[in-house]
């Protein structure tokens, strides 16, 4: 069975994914989809939805697998999490604009978002416990640019800065990567770390989202259906797919890695694997 996934998807610990759809009526609907070949579920199996008048923007597995983080923007801006057992729905803050979210732990959580998405209006990237919302401070703040994706890895934070102009320009996007040493030093002291607290990986077409694993691959999306892998250390970058042949149409192209602790080539057999989606 198939189901369309164009609020996001991500995967749980047994090779299965959690994906959302986004409805008709803007009342998007989460779904668990057999990806592991085990056809458990034998069809998208509905677990929950978000409040009518809201479009989603991600959702994300928990590191211990339990629970995802899933966000949405419209009518409301909740930030929710869902029990992959019970499937209860908790909702813990609202963040107007939020587009990206990375796991520092079970309870910690950095959200990029634009809260007016408006070139007068930054993106920010927030600083969150899960478990207290009063915790939510501003950890970078990076001017003139729509929400970017964001990826944590070894306490690196890596984040694409994007342009307003539609189509975007060639080499207007700008992936940055903030070194531990920075990451540390915010989340200890509060300080707000800006671009020039950065470092420039190298420049592309786009970027709409954002995967990296422990091995340093670097992958991605624009709003084109391609694919792009990024050497970290040269900055070098090439075409690692497309999924669609739709130049500047202003598609969806999620992404994710399963098992990102493990080596991961696409021309070798390997525990981890890579997850694109087109929507």
């Amino acid at each position: 069975s198939t189901v369309n996934a164009d609020g996001g998807f991500d995967y749980l610990p047994n090779g299965d994914v959690v994906i959302i759809r986004n409805g008709i009526a803007l009342t998007p609907f989460i779904y668990i989809v057999d990806a592991n070949g085990d056809n458990v579920p034998a069809a998208p199996q509905l677990i929950g939805s978000m409040p009518s008048g809201t479009f989603s923007s991600f959702i994300k597995v928990s590191p211990n697998g339990t629970f995802a983080v899933f966000g949405a923007t419209g009518s409301t801006n909740p930030i929710s999490k869902i029990n992959l057992s019970t499937f209860a729905i908790t909702n813990i803050t609202s963040i107007s604009g939020n587009q990206s979210l990375a796991f520092l732990s079970n309870n910690e959580v950095l959200i990029s978002y634009n809260a007016s998405f408006s070139p007068a209006s930054p993106n920010q990237i927030a600083y969150l416990q899960l478990s207290n919302p009063s915790s939510q401070r501003v950890l970078a703040d990076i001017a003139n640019t729509p929400s970017g994706p964001i990826a944590l890895k070894g306490g690196n934070l890596y984040y694409v800065k994007s342009t307003w102009a539609f189509p975007a320009p060639p080499n207007s996007h700008r992936l940055l990567k903030f070194p531990k040493a920075k990451m540390d030093q915010a989340l200890s002291t509060g300080i707000i770390l800006r671009e020039s607290d950065a470092q420039l990986i190298t420049t592309l077409d786009g970027g709409y989202e954002l995967a990296v694993n422990e091995f340093s691959d670097i992958l991605v999306t624009d709003l084109s259906g391609r694919v792009f892998k990024v050497n970290e250390l040269t900055g070098a970058k090439e075409n690692f797919c497309i999924t669609q042949n739709f130049p500047n149409d202003g598609s969806f192209t999620h992404l994710t890695f399963y098992k990102r602790n493990r080596f991961f080539n696409p021309f070798e057999k390997s525990e981890s694997k890579l997850g694109t989606l087109f929507a």
